[in-house]
């Protein structure tokens, strides 16, 4: 009930929040969340509902755009690098 109020706080101020005070609110959000989580008793609602569904859906959908973006970021590196070579005799021989 408190980061809730803390956060009302925060949007009342109307300034503007920096990156790293956002990230801290994030990282002490998702402790107080893992901390309510391992108190909670073993049983259908922690093992299946929370962990099992919502965590682990939430936590494909966050690695799968990761990999969205990243691969592609290495692919056109890649090619720009080979690219701005210029002489394809020179990029055979720097790649073996």
């Amino acid at each position: 009930m408190n980061i809730i109020l803390l956060w009302r706080w925060i949007l009342w101020r109307r300034k503007k929040i920096s990156l790293t005070t956002k990230i801290f609110i994030g990282l002490i959000l998702g402790l107080i969340t893992g901390i309510i989580v391992y108190f909670l008793p073993s049983g259908t609602f922690k093992n299946d509902i929370l962990i099992n569904g919502i965590f682990q859906l939430v936590g494909q959908i966050f690695l799968r755009g990761i990999m969205m973006m990243v691969v592609p970021l290495v692919f056109i590196s890649l090619v720009n690098g080979a690219a701005s070579m210029g002489d394809i005799k020179k990029t055979g021989e720097s790649w073996g």
